[in-house]
């Protein structure tokens, strides 16, 4: 596998699996846990969005 196409594949890995943790928290109750969220999915939004332009 090429070195590129591995380290992407550790880092949607990754990506997926901050996304499953902060998942429950994504319908909190408390503002900033909602917050948190959609920070974190934002982020990866435009990460993911960055790695289809490459």
């Amino acid at each position: 596998m090429d070195h590129g196409v591995a380290a992407l594949a550790v880092e949607l890995t990754d990506m997926a699996a901050v996304d499953h943790r902060s998942a429950p928290h994504a319908n909190s109750q408390d503002p900033a846990e909602q917050l948190a969220w959609r920070r974190l999915t934002a982020r990866h939004g435009d990460r993911l969005g960055a790695i289809m332009d490459e």
